[in-house]
């Protein structure tokens, strides 16, 4: 079964920017791209709000994604979000296959 997550952070636009350079200067987004079982990991900006940003991931399995949620590279997203205080909506589906 796989696992797809939405996270819309809200926020100042220019720490909302500031933050996916980091993960992405740090190395740590193609860190977790590269991980066992990641599909797809990446950010989105919204076309009308300037302090929204959506991060769509997707994993082959609830395990890849619990392992995932603890790496370092998860840390480091976490001690952004904490530092520049975004407001989180998180969406969680289960997808089954078809067919």
């Amino acid at each position: 079964m796989q696992i797809v997550e939405q996270i819309r952070f809200h926020g100042n636009p220019e720490h909302l920017s500031a933050m996916v350079a980091e993960l992405s200067t740090s190395g740590d987004l193609s860190k977790i791209r590269q991980q066992e079982g990641c599909v797809y990991f990446d950010f989105f900006r919204s076309a009308e709000r300037e302090d929204e940003l959506l991060l769509a991931e997707k994993w082959k399995s609830a395990q890849a994604l619990q392992q995932h949620h603890q790496t370092e590279m998860m840390a480091n997203l976490l001690a952004l979000i904490q530092r520049y205080a975004f407001e989180m909506q998180v969406e969680k589906y289960e997808l089954t296959a078809q067919g």
